[in-house]
Order: structure tokens, then C-alpha cells, then sequence
């Protein structure tokens, strides 16, 4: 009988290596908003080897992702992500990130050895719902999300899976979220210099936002494949 993998979470505090699990406490607001996007607007954001999940009439799920990691998180900082589509390869799927933005140069040397495209921004966050946060880089606003009181809220735990690529390996893992998730309404204003500008994020399909989060991220990190160079 074979042995499940040894579970290894990263120090507090410190910059969280491949294949250690980052552990999340939010006591802000979770938002994690559902898009569908043109194909052919999502192409152009993934590289060769890894194909959008075709949804229907030529579109995939396309995703935004915001919160902060408080007091108690493997580290403490915000966080935004864009995610142009669901992908496949090797027969595996997750959601493809082409644009994250942190304010925690540990958690971006951490991502950045996943091989996500991490960047370092300022937020400017503004209550939890109703709330609204605008995210700068090198003083030029990125984007500004504005987002409702949600609706009535359950807990429930959201997992889902990731792949990046890090010197050509294809990487997967799966993170999972627990929150008390509720619907709420989500804007997302972009300016015309904005590097998602492509994207139509401004009305999302579906808004969820959670309260009280805790989780775990970056667990069974595997190679599912290469890509050529």
C-alpha cells in the first residue's frame, strides 16, 4: 500500500518553498467573481501547450479573485488575481493566471517559484461589504472593484485547482477555501492602459463574497507535464 505524500506547511513569516502548503486566514472580504470570456480574447494571455476549456458558443469561465490574508496567514498581505480562462493540459484542468498582484515581496518570490506571474502593488481597501478597493502598480491604477452587502451566507468550503509553468514544467495544485459565502454584486472598472483592458471584467456572471475565510493553498504540487521552450 503506498504512502500519502508527506504534508509540509511553510513557516510564518517567512517565503514559502515549492511544495509547502501556504495556510490563509482572511478577516477581510473574499471575493471570487465568475466571467465568461471570448476565446479569442483569452488566447492571447496563455502560452502555447496550454488550451481554454470551451464552454459554449466559443467561450470559456474566465475568473477575478480578491482578499487579504490577515494575523494567523502563513503572510499577511492582499492579493488580486485575473484569470482569462479555465484551461486543460495533459487531460488535467484549473484556472490559468495571467495577472496577480500582491503587496508582499515574500509572497511574491513564493509565487514567482510556482511560476505565477506575481507583481507588487498598493491597495487602497475601503470596508467589507458594501466595499470597494482600488489597486495601483508603480502609482497607475490597475483596476477599482466595488462590490454590495452579500446575501444571505452559508459556510461552505470552495476548492479549486491551479497550473503555471515554471521552466517548462507544467505545474498543478489545488487550493480550498472556507468561508461564509454569500452573493453579492461586484463593478470592476479598468482604464484604457489597464494590461487585463482586454478582458470584460466589468459585469461578472457571478459574484461570491465570504467572510471569516481559512483554508489551505499550494497543496499537492505536481508536475502534470512540459511545454516547449
Amino acid at each position: 500500500m503506498s504512502r500519502a505524500p508527506e504534508r509540509r506547511y511553510a513557516t510564518p513569516g517567512s517565503t514559502p518553498e515549492p511544495g509547502e502548503i501556504w495556510q490563509p486566514v482572511g478577516p477581510k472580504a473574499t471575493l471570487f467573481a465568475l466571467y465568461t470570456i471570448p476565446i479569442d480574447r483569452a488566447i492571447p494571455l496563455l502560452p502555447r501547450g496550454i488550451e481554454p476549456v470551451r464552454v459554449w458558443h466559443g467561450r470559456t469561465v474566465g475568473a477575478v479573485f480578491l482578499t487579504y490574508y490577515g494575523p494567523g496567514s502563513t503572510l499577511e498581505y492582499h492579493e488580486l488575481i485575473v484569470s482569462p480562462a479555465y484551461v486543460r493540459h495533459a487531460g488535467r484542468t484549473g484556472w490559468w493566471v495571467s495577472h496577480i498582484y500582491v503587496d508582499n515581496e515574500r509572497s511574491m518570490a513564493g509565487g514567482r517559484a510556482l511560476g505565477l506571474p506575481k507583481e507588487m502593488a498598493d491597495f487602497a481597501w475601503e470596508g467589507n461589504g458594501p466595499g470597494r478597493v482600488t489597486v495601483k502598480l508603480g502609482g497607475q491604477e490597475l483596476a477599482t472593484l466595488a462590490w454590495s452587502a452579500p446575501g444571505r451566507q452559508w459556510r461552505v468550503p470552495i476548492s479549486s485547482y491551479g497550473i503555471s509553468i515554471k521552466d517548462r514544467a507544467v505545474l498543478r495544485s489545488k487550493q480550498t477555501l472556507s468561508a461564509k459565502w454569500g452573493r453579492c454584486d461586484l463593478s470592476v472598472s479598468m482604464p484604457e492602459e489597464s494590461p487585463f483592458r482586454a478582458l470584460p471584467l466589468e459585469k461578472p456572471l457571478i459574484t461570491l463574497c465570504g467572510h471569516e475565510m481559512s483554508g489551505e493553498m499550494c497543496v499537492d504540487l505536481k508536475t502534470i507535464g512540459w511545454v516547449k521552450g
